[in-house]
């Protein structure tokens, strides 16, 4: 019995160092097949809707760039899905931009679930993800979405009122330009 053991646990063991060695081929062989990123995705706050729309149109023509956003948004992180959600479309939207959407296009907004920015936000944020954290599902990033975006008109008028009370309080400063 002993020597039927020992003779099991040596057919296991060079199984095993086959398939390490298989294994260690293989990522040579991904490495050398995956194009190496050609440049950092260095992704600000779009500065307007136009601005917006036209990156847009480039992630819809180029793989690469929906590959470098992909990576980008699931690098920024966070807790949980919401607050993961929140900093992604944070890095992404400026209020300006923010106030032209609603998830589903209502009240004569555009549609933001069909973009190819929320594609890959939705996407990075349910693939892949580590089992020690919460799983983050659609819903979660639907509903974390919509809220954003609801609070755009409220929080643009907030930003454009202590805008105009600065320039009130300073009016020198705009005098110069």
């Amino acid at each position: 019995f002993m020597m039927q053991v020992l003779r099991m646990l040596h057919t296991l063991k060079q199984r095993q160092q086959q398939q390490s060695e298989q294994l260690a081929l293989l990522a040579n062989m991904l490495d050398s097949v995956l194009p190496a990123p050609t440049e950092p995705l260095v992704v600000a706050p779009l500065k307007d809707l136009e601005e917006f729309l036209a990156y847009e149109k480039v992630l819809a023509a180029s793989d690469e760039k929906k590959l470098q956003l992909k990576r980008y948004i699931k690098i920024i992180g966070g807790d949980d899905a919401k607050e993961k959600t929140s900093r992604i479309l944070k890095k992404l939207l400026t209020y300006d931009i923010g106030v032209a959407f609603t998830w589903y296009g209502t009240k004569d907004k555009r549609r933001f679930c069909d973009l190819q920015s929320c594609q890959l936000m939705c996407g990075g944020l349910t693939e892949q993800q580590n089992k020690k954290e919460a799983e983050v599902t659609l819903k979660d990033i639907e509903k974390t979405t919509m809220t954003w975006l609801a609070t755009m008109p409220k929080s643009a008028w907030t930003t454009a009122r202590k805008r105009g009370a600065a320039q009130m309080a300073h009016p020198e400063e705009d005098e110069d330009d």
